[in-house]
């Protein structure tokens, strides 16, 4: 049994410092949905309505249940023993329907890799049903297989079990030390390796949790007007479906961030003909509006609605998710304009360090995707407030 590790106890990572300012502070953006007790032992697939945004990801956590209450295992996500499995898919298609969700045993997973017959064959005769892999990482050293499907293609990687703090930093740990085999075998071999879930057990308490993503909604199709649709409103409003259909986050937030700039742009020539007009004619210029990202519930959810053609939905964890507290009661243009959070965001993602010398963010770092994901709800928002500032007959009622 292992004991709970205090804020100011020293890290189990042995690093010297705290756990409070080591491994304890490693959480996730990404919100935890408890699930107690409501599914069979024998269950393989469960059907969820997840709350929060659509396109948002979460973590299904399964926890049994014990009697007793007091009892050190019935405290799940502690510092002890973890294990990991990452499931691949194939971009594009999923193991299951959007809206089931299975642990990583009840997945078939798929991927352009043969590691074992009948895709392989080895003219000496010799088979081979595996791929084990000893990396040495600065989180500590890891091993980790690779299984293939009933095909023979890399299905699944399973981690022998390790040393880690919580949940977050399990799958932190995992993920730094399989990301970078996984790249470069994409570039080596020019073919994608996409994981498409995440499966981590605490073993004392045997407690999973597995990553999932909010499916979207089904919703009722209209075309908005667009027979006299200007050029460059279809530029914009491909780029927010090409965000919407990414699976990256990284590439999502360019996409929204490329209308929030384009858009951003336009306004700043519009308001300077307006500016030279009025002082033309003597006059002083209007000042420009307030616009103030709401702080409280009823704000959000009006702010939110008048950005869509009929009312929406929208729970705790959505507008958690989507109204952070660095951004609450801000200006937008406090959180866009050059040097804001989104800015520094997108160089951050976009410049390469040799032509800026600026940090750039990689795929393969957990921390960095937490980071673009965080900041993805509010940059997907905004993009919307401008697309309809710009071009309000797209949020006409239907």
């Amino acid at each position: 049994m292992t004991p709970k590790v205090g804020r100011n106890d020293p890290c189990p990572c042995n690093s010297g410092k705290k756990f409070k300012k080591c491994h304890g502070q490693v959480t996730s953006p990404n919100p935890d949905l408890h699930w107690l007790g409501a599914v069979s032992s024998k269950a393989k697939t469960i059907e969820i309505k997840p709350p929060g945004l659509p396109g948002m990801n979460l973590h299904l956590v399964l926890q049994a249940g014990f009697e007793d209450k007091a009892s050190l295992k019935n405290v799940s996500n502690l510092p002890g023993q973890y294990s990991v499995v990452f499931t691949l898919s194939r971009p594009g298609h999923s193991p299951v329907d959007e809206r089931h969700f299975s642990p990583s045993q009840e997945l078939t997973g798929d991927s352009h890799l043969a590691i074992a017959p009948p895709a392989l064959k080895f003219l000496d005769g010799n088979e081979f049903d595996m791929l084990r892999f000893e990396v040495a990482t600065p989180n500590g050293n890891f091993v980790f297989t690779g299984k293939p499907n009933t095909n023979g293609m890399l299905a699944k990687i399973e981690f022998e079990p390790f040393q880690a703090a919580n949940f977050g930093d399990a799958a932190l740990r995992a993920l730094h030390a399989v990301a970078p085999a996984l790249s470069s075998m994409s570039v080596c071999l020019d073919v994608p390796a996409n994981i498409y879930q995440i499966h981590v057990v605490e073993l004392r308490t045997n407690t999973h949790r597995i990553s999932i993503k909010t499916p979207f909604k089904d919703v009722v199709a209209w075309l908005p007007p667009v027979e006299n649709a200007p050029e460059e409103q279809q530029k914009y409003t491909s780029l927010y479906r090409e965000a919407l259909n990414s699976t990256s986050s990284n590439y999502m937030f360019l996409c929204l961030y490329r209308v929030i700039e384009g858009l951003r742009s336009r306004r700043e020539k519009a308001r300077a003909v307006v500016v030279a007009d009025a002082l033309a004619k003597g006059e002083k210029p209007a000042p420009q509006p307030d616009e103030i990202i709401p702080s409280d519930v009823q704000g959000q959810t009006t702010w939110l609605n008048a950005l869509y053609s009929t009312a929406q939905e929208w729970d705790k964890l959505a507008l958690e998710a989507i109204f952070i507290p660095e951004v609450r009661g801000k200006r937008i243009r406090n959180i866009i304009d050059k040097g804001q959070e989104l800015h520094k965001l997108r160089n951050k993602i976009a410049h390469a360090v040799l032509d800026s010398g600026e940090p750039m963010i990689s795929i393969d770092s957990g921390v960095d995707i937490e980071e673009v994901e965080k900041w993805l709800p509010i940059t997907r928002f905004t993009a919307r407030y401008l697309l309809k500032d710009s071009f309000p007959s797209l949020f006409g009622s239907n």
